[in-house]
């Protein structure tokens, strides 16, 4: 994505989110891309809320290259405080990549939202 192209981004924000809303797996992840590509604060919740409806209703479509999502979705569940949800996500990144250093990185940024930092 071009940052330049988009003249309007809270415009393109709407536009993505309204298109996103239909539930079709490559509206989300177009929408959660671009609030994760244009470094926006502020957006964990609708990353969150949409990758979870993508997760729920096309479970497949997250696998392989499109798996980076759920990583996606993990940060948003910690940075919120959704802890059921943030390790549900982890439990799936584990599953995808078990014994990896990855996912040892990524518990220690579950157990640091916890409030654990003796775990971390």
């Amino acid at each position: 994505m071009v940052e330049k192209q988009i003249k309007d981004h809270s415009l393109h924000l709407k536009e993505l989110l309204a298109k996103a809303m239909t539930n079709k797996a490559d509206t989300i992840k177009e929408l959660i891309d671009y609030l994760v590509l244009s470094h926006s604060s502020g957006h964990s919740e609708l990353i969150l809320e949409r990758g979870i409806a993508l997760i729920q209703t096309h479970p497949a479509y997250i696998k392989g290259k499109n798996f980076y999502i759920v990583e996606e979705c993990f940060f948003a569940a910690c940075e919120l405080q959704q802890m059921e949800w943030a390790q549900f996500f982890l439990q799936m990144i584990r599953l995808e990549h078990p014994q990896s250093i990855k996912v040892m990185r990524l518990l220690a940024v579950f157990h640091e939202a916890k409030g654990e930092m003796d775990k971390a």
